[in-house]
């Protein structure tokens, strides 16, 4: 049969019956009774094909030109639409067959007659005949030698879809007779090495490794786990074994592979292994482009789930309704791969492309979900007001589309993180939301919110999938801390660092267990060394120049203050009160925000003066953050409005803050190093000696020094005989951790760092 009849257009093709199926080619519809599915229009395409021939063979040739608009469609991509047609058809019992003529086509048989068309059904003997398309001559391509070629650049993703396929078996893959559906509960998805002739397709091999891993998370369930993106990223299998990735990575199945070319197209060539006994599943090629990366991904994961034996539910792959042409969806997946890379000039870049994304294609919300974390990842600074613009327009072109979801996530985590609720986006349908999220997320999300005890409930499923991410085990330890378990909290730090030696955030969380074990000699090691590795680091700074000023070292900790706010807290806690009045007063007669200013009125011991502003930041809700708890300032406020004799609103505060504090105890914070502190300023701001005798004991006991006992909210409890008792042991052993710095050699070393940078300081 000549393929030279016209491609169908399912708009013009009345509907008709099998059996107990209803289909409507023009909606794409299939109906059997009451439940109505929506199938690919290829498959529709192709069923159609098949009736039109009224049992004759239907070439490969022409199912190409009728359903692909491509002569040279894979016998791989034939084989599985007719797959995919037969379980529709079996699925309502029908009789109806398709049989395969091998090395020819496929014919449809229908012994019972289920078929019913209307009158005015087109036959293929109906229809006019059409110029065939001309073939490509000269030398051999890459669509001749696998019988598939892709869409060429611009064709709309639905074509993608279709068309992206699996192109042929590149090494003859083993039998998997012999595996059972307990062989193989979990898989890692290795990063996809660039060995194109240009080495420029590294974007496209992590978009590909992305949609895969995806699309095996969304078809995972309890008994089938993905590995993380954080892990598998860390881990160098490049010098290791398969099976020292697998131990390591805690999987049972690995997908490797690499990007190169043939006939100037990118192919994708994966490798499905067991790293158990270097077992190779199958090796396969996929052509790929960035249109269609994403249905190449779902083309994937249904081959690995069938050569593993899951009976896990692949949901079925609805292209995206705002199709972006082929350039923006390169600029798309270019400015994802630089954006985890995670560092600042790869941000910055990122941030670059996924503005001329929004400018190729303004009506495409990906960009806009890009440019959201971007713009919170933009150093200490944090552009909320840019994100949330950003994220109001993402989801006004696509509210539930999956990108704009995850920036939303993202969006109102770091506000709820830097203690910003006013600002937080809410819109309803949440079932919907929390649906797309990972594990990770869900465990961002509890963190922020304090909810400890059941973040911990999720430690143990999270470490399986991502045992080496650093912002897994940086929220992970957070929650460990918090909890009391600074052992734990190590353990999982020190396994992270083996893969991520140079982060500092698990590197903050490190210094912050150690502390917690009162192991305060290593905690300043660690800060030291993280001093060493980024200088500028504003964190690191600030909390060496915490742990320096409390301590006596005044002069290190001013040299490496990240400002002249902590040079005041470092003067304040070494009793340098002349010293503060003269720097704040410059400070003062700027437009300094409200929490800035209560802060300087506070160091300053100057209550009165500190009032106004602290009751601004509770009628506005701001938050302060003093330390690390979202209402801190309200202890203050309490002992403000006392000294004025307000004592009913000062008794409502100190409501607000018990209530605070019993949730943040039921939640499960138990913390010396964040939650003491806070705790032992709300007793002290409402007189409640009893508590805060118990607070100090507890310290004392641990050889832990409750930071800010010198603070403005001690000094009406100055000569009171328990808290001066409690006090004096305080002093006691803050000398003891001075002596232990000094003589263990850091403060040397420290002296040589800052010395080292120019530091004028010292």
């Amino acid at each position: 049969m000549s393929p030279s009849l016209p491609p169908i257009d399912l708009s013009k093709v009345p509907d008709f019956r099998i059996g107990k199926l209803t289909l409507r080619p023009s909606l794409l519809t299939v109906r059997a009774g009451e439940d109505e599915q929506v199938i690919q229009r290829l498959l529709m395409q192709f069923l159609i094909a098949l009736i039109q021939a009224e049992g004759e063979v239907v070439s490969r040739q022409e199912f190409g030109v009728r359903c692909w608009n491509n002569p040279g469609v894979s016998i791989a991509s034939l084989n599985r639409a007719a797959s995919e047609v037969r379980k529709i058809l079996d699925s309502a019992g029908s009789t109806v067959e398709i049989v395969s003529i091998r090395g020819v086509g496929y014919r449809l048989a229908d012994p019972d007659r289920e078929i019913r068309l209307t009158p005015d059904f087109l036959r293929r003997s109906d229809l006019s005949p059409q110029t065939p398309s001309p073939r490509s001559s000269g030398r051999t391509t890459f669509a001749d030698r696998f019988g598939f070629a892709m869409p060429r650049w611009g064709v709309p993703l639905i074509a993608a879809v279709v068309v992206a396929s699996v192109l042929s078996i590149a090494a003859v893959s083993r039998s998997n007779a012999n595996i059972t559906p307990d062989a193989y509960n979990s898989i890692a998805v290795l990063p996809i090495a660039d060995r194109s002739g240009a080495g420029d397709l590294a974007f496209l091999a992590a978009g590909a490794a992305e949609a895969v891993r995806e699309g095996l998370g969304l078809a995972a369930d309890g008994e089938f786990r993905v590995s993380a993106m954080a892990s598998t990223r860390s881990v160098d299998h490049a010098g290791m074994t398969d099976r020292e990735v697998g131990e390591a990575l805690g999987v049972d199945a690995l997908l490797d592979g690499a990007i190169m070319e043939a006939d100037g197209q990118p192919v994708l060539a994966l490798t499905l292994l067991d790293p158990r006994n270097g077992r190779k599943l199958w090796t396969r090629d996929y052509e790929v482009s960035p249109e269609s990366v994403d249905a190449v991904g779902h083309i994937v994961v249904a081959d690995i789930l069938k050569t593993l034996r899951r009976d896990a539910d692949l949901p079925p792959r609805s292209p995206d309704p705002q199709i972006a042409d082929a350039a923006t969806t390169e600029i798309l997946l270019r400015a994802s791969t630089l954006f985890w890379l995670g560092d600042t000039a790869s941000i910055a870049e990122a941030d670059e492309l996924y503005l001329q994304a929004i400018e190729r294609s303004p009506e495409h919300a990906p960009g806009y979900a890009g440019l959201v974390w971007t713009s919170l990842a933009s150093g200490h600074a944090r552009h909320h007001a840019r994100a949330r613009i950003y994220l109001e327009r993402a989801i006004e072109l696509a509210p539930w589309h999956r990108d704009t979801l995850l920036a939303e996530q993202a969006f109102n985590d770091h506000l709820m993180a830097e203690g910003i609720k006013g600002d937080l986006l809410s819109r309803p349908d949440e079932p919907r939301r929390e649906a797309v999220l990972d594990y990770g997320a869900r465990l961002r999300t509890l963190v922020v919110q304090a909810r400890y005890n059941e973040a911990e409930a999720l430690v143990d499923e999270i470490v399986q999938l991502d045992p080496f991410g650093v912002d897994t085990n940086a929220n992970i330890a957070r929650v460990l801390n918090r909890r009391g378990k600074p052992a734990e909290a190590l353990e999982r730090l020190d396994a992270a660092l083996r893969y991520n030696p140079t982060s500092l955030e698990l590197r903050f969380w490190r210094v912050n267990a150690l502390t917690e074990a009162n192991e305060i000699s290593a905690a300043a090691t660690e800060l030291l060394d993280m001093y060493e590795l980024a200088p500028d680091d504003e964190r690191t700074r600030y909390f060496l120049s915490v742990v320096l000023g409390y301590l006596g070292f005044m002069d290190e900790a001013i040299a490496v203050a990240p400002g002249k706010l902590q040079e005041l807290t470092v003067m304040s806690a070494n009793g340098q009160h002349a010293r503060v009045e003269a720097m704040a007063a410059p400070l003062l007669m700027f437009d300094t925000p409200s929490v800035a200013r209560a802060r300087i009125y506070l160091l300053m011991h100057d209550l009165d003066a500190a009032l106004p502003w602290l009751a601004r930041l509770r009628k506005n809700e701001d938050t302060s953050n003093f330390y690390e708890h979202p209402h801190d300032y309200k202890p203050y406020l309490s002992r403000a409005l006392k000294e004025a004799g307000r004592h009913e609103e000062a008794a409502a505060v100190d409501a607000e803050v018990l209530a605070e504090i019993n949730r943040e105890v039921a939640n499960g914070d138990v913390s010396k190093v964040l939650h003491l502190p806070y705790r032992a300023m709300a007793a002290a701001a409402r007189e409640d000696i009893d508590e805060l005798c118990e607070l100090l004991d507890v310290a004392a006991a641990s050889g832990y020094i409750l930071f800010g006992l010198d603070d403005v909210i001690f000094d009406h409890l100055r000569d009171h005989p328990e808290f001066a008792t409690r006090y004096d042991e305080y002093l006691r052993l803050r000398q003891a951790q001075h002596d232990l710095l000094k003589n263990d050699g850091h403060i040397d070393r420290l002296r040589t760092l800052i010395a080292s940078r120019g530091a004028s300081a010292l």
